[in-house]
């Protein structure tokens, strides 16, 4: 079904389609595609349950299909169909969604139907300047504040006028100004979309053998959510320091402080802290380390248009009342001997940032890929949670999936 977002999208490009048909410009177009499936299961033992037990299966079909126009090689539009249909079973909740919600069922958010996902013309301007307006999809950083939660088969987008300039050498400058989320559970769930007048700026610059120094600010200003109204801001440093010509230096140190803005009627004063350290050596990063959301019981660090940090099972997708503190240990990269083939593991040690919080717990995340030479993958996701606590929130957890991508 043409959803009305997706009647905008398009208006808003006709007025570069009439330009282009009555002026002679060279267009270069680019068609692609890509098909995923999905296999995914989730085991919850949450004791608030009227079954003790919250089980779902989801077996989806991702078909993902984009027309990139360039005129001229100064402005073009880009297009992003997606279609997410179920295979087989069907036995899963997508939260706050009113037509796939089933009572007792762990969530998996990937909601079937239709969706236009990004639509948005292109400037490319003089000072190596790129200026996009309309749909589209954002992952700043690392995905911690922005990011299109590309792992889901509906993937999150907004409406938003974005800006990069790069004209000096090793220096970035992203700014963007955001209207609209439209969230993985779709247009349709109650927390779908949301309207906003919001701002970032995201400015980087890299050291040779040193690594990348950032400093950001994300000022969120929601038009109903207003307690995810907060400003933000932050720096953080990606080392990258080569010792000899096989072991460079890895990890992150990030600072970020927020407050509530707009009409958030909350006294949100809190801090996040990340720091990882490590070595990567003969294609394997390993990497220690520890990270803070600060909660006070009532009001705590958020990021609202995130992706899924913390853990492959998702259970601290929101931050919880008390703050998160966490321990990781993990290790990825590529198999020896096995070309195309990486894999994932990590685990969490999670507690809270108040001394009067309940009890977390630990988890275990283990991945394995295969990327072939014929543009096609296969891979499975394998997440146990094992809680410490009674509290019904953070009970025993197991979160697995097998999947395959085909790009065309």
């Amino acid at each position: 079904m043409i959803l009305h977002r997706q009647l905008r999208a398009w208006a808003a490009l006709l007025p570069l389609t009439l330009l282009t048909s009555e002026i002679c410009y060279a267009l270069d177009t680019k068609f692609t595609g890509s098909a995923r499936y999905r296999y995914e299961t989730y085991d919850w033992d949450d004791k608030g349950a009227i079954s003790g037990d919250r089980e779902s299966i989801a077996s989806t079909l991702r078909l993902g299909l984009t027309a990139d126009v360039t005129v001229n090689s100064f402005a073009g539009f880009f297009l992003d169909l997606e279609s997410v249909q179920q295979v087989g079973d069907d036995d899963y909740a997508v939260p706050f969604h009113p037509t796939q919600v089933k009572p007792n069922a762990a969530p998996i958010a990937d909601p079937q139907g239709e969706d236009l996902n990004q639509a948005y013309v292109r400037f490319l301007l003089p000072g190596k300047t790129t200026v996009k307006a309309g749909t589209q999809e954002l992952f700043i950083n690392d995905g911690r504040f922005i990011s299109n939660s590309a792992w889901r088969q509906n993937h999150q987008s907004l409406n938003a006028a974005t800006l990069s300039n790069q004209f000096i050498t090793n220096l970035s400058v992203d700014y963007g100004y955001l209207t609209r989320v439209f969230r993985v559970t779709g247009e349709d769930a109650s927390n779908g979309r949301a309207d906003m007048e919001s701002h970032f700026v995201n400015v980087g610059y890299t050291f040779a053998n040193i690594g990348v120094f950032k400093a950001y600010a994300y000022l969120l200003d929601f038009d109903d959510e207003i307690t995810n109204s907060t400003d933000s801001y932050g720096v953080r440093y990606e080392p990258a320091i080569a010792i000899g010509d096989s072991i460079k230096l890895i990890g992150l140190l990030e600072y970020a402080t927020q407050k509530e803005a707009g009409d958030n009627p909350l006294d949100i004063n809190a801090d996040y802290l990340a720091a990882e350290a490590g070595v990567a050596v003969g294609g394997i990063s390993y990497k220690g380390g520890y990270k803070i959301l600060e909660g006070d019981g009532t009001n705590k660090f958020t990021t609202p248009l995130a992706h899924p940090h913390n853990g492959w099972t998702e259970l601290f997708l929101v931050t919880p009342n008390d703050g998160l503190k966490l321990w990781m240990l993990s290790a990825n990269g590529s198999i020896p001997g096995v070309s195309g083939l990486s894999f994932t593991a990590v685990y969490y040690d999670y507690s809270p940032d108040t001394d009067n919080g309940i009890a977390l717990g630990s988890e275990l995340d283990l991945g394995m890929e295969y990327k072939s030479p014929d543009n096609w993958l296969t891979g499975f996701r394998f997440a146990q949670y094992s809680a410490d606590s009674d509290d019904d929130r953070f009970q025993d957890a197991l979160r697995a999936s097998v999947y395959a991508v085909l790009n065309f």
